[in-house]
């Protein structure tokens, strides 16, 4: 399964030849007990990739306690091509199993902006689509653009609920406003399997911007927000726009800026895997391994080592034994996929990552 999460905002037109969905899948033993999951995350401030052109592999066979499944082995070739500047964005062969959008969907919220998202979101091939929110996309945001709207668009003011009804009235895209839900893939090339997903907007506060919430510096201060207490038990995926606290978060300057509610509502949920993006410096991946004991606490935390840098590989994060260790149980992939790669004012130039790709296990199930 291939998801493909994305962050942006539509401020920057990227350079960089990036995929949305880069899928390297290769067959599983018949054996096993999980259909290979390849999730595609990436999450980018302020660009879109223009275009990628990568192979993939679908899961050969696999079985399960209750039945046995065979699917047929598929080669698909995927070809995205998408622009930010105003012009038409083009698509050859635009094909995956879920995309994931973690937020900054545009630039500053603006209806034309979120329109031209929304339709290539709509026509990009892919089972599921799931989008959040950013801080950036304010208009989605009603209560922030009632109260503070004039100071972006005071010149043109935009409609909240019709920005909104872009993305809820999409026959495609499952848009999560800090709520769950449950995907199922169905197809019978795909891997046929299903997830619950938590998606949600939200970023401390930094700034005047949309869907910000105070939040606790460091772990030593004041209890903090009860905001994530709503993300539920077994979630498998947790989207947001904000990383958590000590996890792929670390500024330019070396200051951790995550969540520490969204730290200890990770610990409590233990999902396989969370993807974020919002802190560009941040951009990576840790397996995080989470202590037992009542304190919230992180037993070890093994960083990334980017397989992708500064070579024309993919940045790969292998959660699935093949080539490198098997995501254990309890164990969380922390994913901070931001493309963009410097910051404003951009000294030097505007630079990029590359997406991250993400392999990953998940059960087969019967519909």
């Amino acid at each position: 399964m291939a998801i493909v999460t994305a962050s942006f905002d539509a401020r920057i037109q990227t350079q960089w030849p990036g995929a949305l969905c880069t899928l390297f899948s290769d067959s599983l033993d018949p054996n096993a007990t999980d259909t290979l999951t390849t999730y595609c995350v990436y999450s980018w401030s302020c660009v879109h990739p223009r275009h990628s052109s990568h192979v993939r592999r679908n899961v050969v066979g696999m079985s399960t306690k209750c039945q046995h499944l065979w699917l047929e082995t598929a080669l698909r070739r995927q070809v995205i091509d998408r622009c930010n500047d105003g012009t038409k964005a083009t698509q050859d062969e635009n094909r995956g199993d879920v995309l994931i959008h973690a937020g900054d969907l545009t630039n500053q919220g603006s209806y034309s902006e979120l329109s031209k998202t929304v339709k290539w979101l709509e026509g990009a091939d892919f089972e599921a689509k799931i989008v959040v929110a950013g801080n950036h996309d304010i208009t989605l945001d009603e209560g922030f653009y009632t109260q503070h709207g004039f100071a972006f668009h005071n010149q043109a003011p935009q409609s909240p609920s019709q920005c909104l009804e872009l993305l809820k009235s999409s026959p495609s895209i499952t848009y999560l406003h800090h709520e769950s839900a449950t995907i199922r893939l169905r197809s019978p090339e795909g891997p046929r399997t299903q997830f619950t997903v938590f998606g949600s907007p939200y970023s401390p506060r930094r700034g005047l911007w949309a869907f910000s919430y105070d939040a606790a510096v460091s772990p030593e201060d004041s209890e903090p927000t009860t905001l994530w207490d709503h993300v539920p038990p077994h979630t498998d995926v947790v989207v947001t726009h904000t990383p958590p606290k000590g996890c792929c978060d670390e500024t330019d300057g070396m200051q951790t800026s995550g969540c520490e509610a969204l730290r200890r509502a990770l610990w409590r949920v233990r999902p396989r895997l969370a993807v974020c993006g919002h802190i560009h410096a941040g951009r990576g991946s840790q397996r995080v391994t989470w202590g037992r004991e009542e304190s919230f606490s992180t037993t070890r935390a093994t960083s990334w080592e980017d397989p992708g840098a500064g070579s024309n590989k993919v940045s790969l994060v292998d959660l699935t034994g093949r080539k490198d260790s098997l995501l254990e149980e309890g164990q969380t992939c922390v994913v901070n996929a931001a493309i963009m790669k410097s910051s404003f004012p951009h000294v030097g130039g505007k630079q990029f990552h590359k997406p991250v790709v993400v392999d990953i296990n998940l059960p087969v199930v019967s519909f």
